[in-house]
């Protein structure tokens, strides 16, 4: 009958018979502190072989419990993973000619194609590599085959040998856990895990619907669950770099947009301003020949206003004279001081400026003339009636 590992590890710390003398609690004890630490090999009778001692024994004392997101994968996005003992630096490079073995093992089938999800580092000698293999129908429907499926035919023995030349050393479907599944792994605690500890895990869960408890024992687990954690920023620094650089382009388009749409209304104002000019010599043509209405003499008597105003010395012409006798004294101690500060208005505002009182002057010599043309006819109303009115 073989012996209870965990019984024969009891024996090398409480009954250890090596010499039959002080010598074994020695060993007693360095047998204690190896299943303590949960490496090294107990030995405890010159009749039995020497125990290995690991991590899952009782005595360990580097033992704890994390959390893992449970798996969200669906059986029909048909994700495999193929559990590689190479380095993923190989695995990379052989990607080629991976697919192309994986379609010999599958038969070569014309309607079946192969194509690698990715690729990541499980260890320092180890790799994964997540596979989908796609099928066509006659009718040209294109399926994934659902990941069971697919698993249990690479499981097969012969499959399974083909596989194992090309160094897959396991085949698993990447899927979502059942909730009887769950409910077993949660209700068995693992190998060299207390209960209690295992049930305070559970209690401890901070999302139960998100996380899963996972055993670490030993430095090697808690060595690979850092590795797997520093994989994972980096792929979560990759995928932010990839977000950082589309960010920089957008900000280059938004740029270039707002620059256009500068340009934009800086000519929609010119096209206003010509338009604006059209329609003022348009309508000075319609109304040549035409007597002063309402409105315009409404428009006379305002600009009429506008013009005694600014010709009062007390007002706006005054202020003018100020601000420009300002405006030449600073020029002339800018130039003595030597500045060369220079203020300039730029090009189009100037262009703006300058047709906006061009239209302005044209408006006004239309309106004198205008005026004046009445006033000839005035003058001849005048004198016919004059003529008339003599015997």
């Amino acid at each position: 009958q073989q012996a209870n590992p965990v019984e024969e590890l009891f024996n090398s710390v409480l009954h250890c018979s090596l010499f039959g003398d002080e010598r074994d609690a020695l060993i007693a004890r360095w047998n204690m502190l190896q299943a303590s630490w949960g490496v090294g090999k107990a030995y405890y009778s010159n009749n039995a072989q020497p125990i290995a001692i690991t991590p899952e024994n009782p005595f360990c004392r580097f033992k704890s419990i994390g959390y893992s997101a449970l798996p969200k994968y669906n059986d029909k996005d048909g994700l495999v993973s193929l559990a590689f003992k190479k380095k993923v630096t190989e695995l990379e490079s052989g990607k080629a000619a991976l697919i192309t073995s994986i379609s010999g093992v599958l038969g070569n089938k014309p309607n079946i194609k192969v194509s690698v999800n990715s690729m990541k580092a499980t260890g320092a000698d180890t790799a994964e590599a997540v596979v989908v293999i796609e099928e066509s129908a006659p009718n040209g429907q294109v399926r994934k085959v659902p990941a069971t499926e697919m698993s249990t035919f690479l499981n097969q023995p012969a499959q399974a040998q083909n596989l194992k030349t090309l160094g897959v050393e396991m085949v698993i479907p990447k899927t979502s856990i059942s909730d009887s599944d769950l409910k077993d792994y949660l209700a068995t605690p693992p190998k060299g895990i207390d209960p209690r500890l295992w049930k305070q895990a559970q209690d401890d869960n901070p999302n139960p619907k998100v996380y899963i408890p996972v055993p670490l024992l030993g430095f090697k687990s808690v060595m690979q669950r850092i590795k797997l954690q520093e994989d994972q920023a980096k792929a979560h620094q990759g995928r932010l770099d990839c977000i950082a650089d589309d960010i920089s382009s957008l900000q280059k388009k938004h740029q270039a947009t707002v620059a256009a749409l500068e340009e934009a209304k800086r000519r929609q104002l010119e096209l206003s301003h010509r338009v604006l000019k059209v329609l003022v010599r348009q309508e000075s043509t319609r109304k040549h020949g035409f007597t002063i209405t309402p409105e315009e003499e409404r428009l006379r008597s305002q600009l009429e206003t506008i013009q005694t105003k600014l010709e009062t010395p007390t007002q706006f012409k005054g202020k003018l004279n100020e601000l420009l006798s300002q405006v030449r004294l600073q020029s002339q101690s800018s130039v003595l001081s030597g500045s060369n500060d220079k203020y300039a208005l730029d090009q189009f505002a100037v262009a703006d400026i300058k047709s906006v009182l061009k239209d302005q002057q044209q408006a006004i010599q239309a309106l004198v003339q205008i005026v004046k043309t009445d006033l000839k006819d005035l003058n001849v109303m005048v004198e016919g009636l004059s003529t008339a009115s003599q015997p």
